[in-house]
């Protein structure tokens, strides 16, 4: 990283960004002794490691081509239909600069992509991805179970839906693990 930025050293101004959020969050904490730095250090090195797997590797960005070649098909069956049933109302003719109808063109994909996770989770797809994940950050970074599942829940399911896969041990979580609950999603 310092090699590729040692004729443009501006570009590291997002690290120094980063260092003064910690700084800040460090002095707002209540009790800044008791900080796990493990989790934080450990989750900046997976970025950092997704990271270089992404942008610098063929083979990283060639799989984030297929991926995202998969999700825009998909997405496209959402546009396909939503124009076959709300016509013009989705897609309208560009005259006078008019713009799709919220209702019938963004929230037709918000609808599918939620049914298509609920029969991903019905047929168990979800959970096995959600147990992989959260082990890979329960092992690197030392978070509990519950923090761990509802952290990558809500990469899949949502802000809302993720804390219902862990409601059974939410009464039990210490003050600090509901924080991080509140945090991620």
């Amino acid at each position: 990283m310092i090699w590729d930025c040692r004729n443009t050293p501006h570009r590291l101004s997002g690290l120094v960004g980063l260092t003064f959020f910690i700084i800040i969050l460090c002095l707002c904490s209540h009790k800044p002794s008791k900080i796990k730095w493990r989790p934080v250090l450990w989750g900046f090195l997976l970025q950092f490691i997704f990271g270089i797997i992404v942008l610098r590797w063929d083979w990283g960005t060639n799989k984030f081509s297929e991926i995202a070649n998969l999700i825009i098909s998909i997405l496209d069956f959402t546009f396909h239909g939503t124009d076959f049933v709300y016509g013009f109302l989705s897609s309208p003719p560009n005259i006078c600069g008019m713009h799709p109808v919220l209702a019938f063109k963004i929230l037709q994909v918000i609808i599918y992509v939620g049914a298509l996770v609920s029969v991903l989770y019905f047929y168990g797809i979800i959970q096995a991805v959600l147990k992989r994940l959260a082990w890979l950050m329960q092992f690197t970074m030392g978070t509990t179970a519950t923090e761990s599942l509802n952290a990558c829940g809500c990469v899949f399911l949502g802000n809302a839906e993720s804390p219902l896969l862990i409601r059974p041990y939410i009464e039990k979580m210490t003050n600090s693990e509901l924080h991080a609950l509140i945090t991620t999603g």
